[in-house]
C-alpha cells in the first residue's frame, strides 16, 4: 500500500519541491531518514490534534539524527578507582 499522507514543503534543501505537496514518505526518501523519524520530528500527531496549527515539512525536520553525549570530567578520584581496580584484579604471585 502506498503512502498518500502528503504535506507542504518550505526549504530550500529540494528547490524543485518548495511549496508543493510532497508525500511525506517520498521526502523522507530523498533525504534519507526514515520515514517513522520524519514523521516524529513534524510533530503531525500534536498538531493535528490541536487542529489550530497547518503542518508542514521544513528543513529542521529534514536533518540527520544527531546524539548529544554528555561529557564528564575525570576526577582524582575516578583515576585513584581505575588504579585501585586494576591493581585488585592482578592474580598474586
Amino acid at each position: 500500500m502506498k503512502a498518500t499522507l502528503s504535506y507542504p514543503y518550505v526549504g530550500e534543501r529540494f528547490p524543485e519541491l518548495t511549496g508543493k505537496k510532497v508525500v511525506v514518505k517520498d521526502i523522507a526518501e530523498l533525504a534519507d531518514i526514515p520515514y517513522i523519524l520524519l514523521k516524529n520530528r513534524m510533530n503531525m500527531k500534536a498538531r493535528r490534534t490541536l487542529s489550530l496549527k497547518s503542518v508542514w515539512i521544513s528543513d529542521a525536520d529534514l536533518e540527520p539524527k544527531k546524539r548529544s553525549y554528555r561529557t564528564r570530567s575525570v576526577t582524582k578520584e575516578d583515576e585513584m578507582q581505575k588504579l585501585s581496580n586494576e591493581f585488585l584484579r592482578k592474580p598474586l604471585l
